[in-house]
C-alpha cells in the first residue's frame, strides 16, 4: 500500500510538471483537440466553434464560426481542417 501511494504521488508530480500552457477561449466543453506539428493545432466545442492554435501564443489564430450546433469532430491535414456538428454537415475548411 505504501508503494502504490509512492507511486501515485510520483504520478501525480510528474503529471503536473507535463502542463506548460493552457489555452483558453472556448466558452464550453472542448470536444476534440487535433496537432498539426509541435506549434500548431485545431480545437472544436460544444460552443460550435473551430479555433486554430499556435501554441506560441495564448490567443487563437481564428475562430472558424459556421455550424448551427455543438462541434463534435475534426480533422486537419495541414491545408484543410474538416469539422463535423450535430447540426449534421460537414465542413471543409481551407487556409492558403
Amino acid at each position: 500500500m505504501v508503494f502504490f501511494l509512492f507511486v501515485l504521488f510520483l504520478l501525480k508530480r510528474f503529471l503536473v510538471k507535463l502542463v506548460s500552457q493552457t489555452l483558453k477561449s472556448h466558452s464550453v466543453i472542448v470536444k476534440q483537440v487535433k496537432w498539426k506539428n509541435e506549434n500548431m493545432l485545431v480545437s472544436v466545442s460544444y460552443d460550435k466553434t473551430v479555433k486554430l492554435w499556435d501554441t506560441r501564443s495564448t490567443i487563437p489564430l481564428h475562430t472558424l464560426v459556421g455550424h448551427q450546433d455543438k462541434v463534435l469532430c475534426v480533422d486537419w491535414d495541414g491545408e484543410k481542417i474538416v469539422s463535423g456538428s450535430a447540426d449534421t454537415k460537414l465542413k471543409v475548411w481551407q487556409f492558403k
